[in-house]
């Protein structure tokens, strides 16, 4: 069973109470380690270990294979769900979704992982593009 959830009070209680896992979507580091603090707290209140609870995130990623590869990437996923002009877009996502090359990819994980999140889904929002997880599994998987 698995509790999704943004809330820092009744969610980390539910998950505590019913599930086998926590999962928060489109959350920063920094969110994500505060619910992985709201869910340890729930787990000391409620009697259970914290071990026995993952949280994991589910959030959008536009990675590529190199700056321009991304850019180009990004190009296409923003005219197909994006808002505004896409800096503008891309900086608005910066906070929550997995963004850029290899290395920058490679580093939010890190940081999530940094934050209590024993998983992540990484949303593609442009399903045709097999090409970006092709770059998911080859430049940026080995570096995790």
């Amino acid at each position: 069973m698995i509790v999704g959830g943004s809330g820092r009070r009744r969610t980390p209680r539910l998950a505590v109470r019913y599930a086998d896992e926590l999962n928060t979507v489109f959350q920063s580091p920094a969110a994500c380690r505060e619910m992985r603090a709201a869910l340890d707290a729930a787990c000391d209140e409620l009697g259970r270990d914290p071990a026995t609870i993952p949280l994991t995130l589910m959030t959008g990623c536009v990675v590529g294979t190199s700056p321009a590869d991304f850019r180009e990437r990004a190009t296409r996923v923003h005219a197909a769900v994006g808002s505004g002009d896409l800096d503008g877009w891309l900086d608005d996502l910066a906070g929550a979704w997995v963004l850029g090359g290899p290395e920058q990819a490679a580093d939010r994980l890190g940081e999530l992982a940094d934050a209590g999140v024993t998983g992540v889904l990484l949303q593609h929002q442009y399903p045709d593009d097999l090409d970006m997880l092709d770059a998911v599994m080859a430049e940026i998987a080995p570096r995790l």
